[in-house]
């Protein structure tokens, strides 16, 4: 699962670039955030700063959740890839489940 803020007033991201995010997460991030221009959350322009891995609001505003796959995830919580030592604000926690709720998905093409 990945989501992103996009910036203002510029084009919508190419086929190649939601083709890598949809199928390598880890290199999207190292190909298309760092070190680039993006906008904070609930921001009206975009921010002057460029994306860092694990600081915030770099990871406030891309957070990749591998499911499971990732750096410290557990069943009872998935950390953002974007800053997995986060988890307080980031993190995908699992309410109420327990580690057999989660199963393997195979998607051809993907997997």
């Amino acid at each position: 699962m990945v989501l992103t803020t996009l910036t203002r007033n510029a084009a919508m991201p190419s086929d190649a670039e939601i083709s890598m995010m949809v199928r390598d997460p880890m290199q999207w991030i190292t190909d298309y955030k760092v070190a680039k221009a993006y906008r904070i959350p609930s921001s009206a322009s975009n921010s002057s700063t460029t994306w860092v891995l694990n600081q915030s609001p770099s990871r406030w505003a891309t957070q990749v959740w591998l499911m499971g796959d990732g750096t410290s995830d557990a069943f009872a919580q998935i950390r953002n890839q974007a800053g997995p030592g986060d988890q307080n604000y980031s993190a995908l926690n699992m309410i109420s489940m327990v580690s057999n709720d989660i199963v393997t998905v195979n998607i051809n093409g993907l997997t």
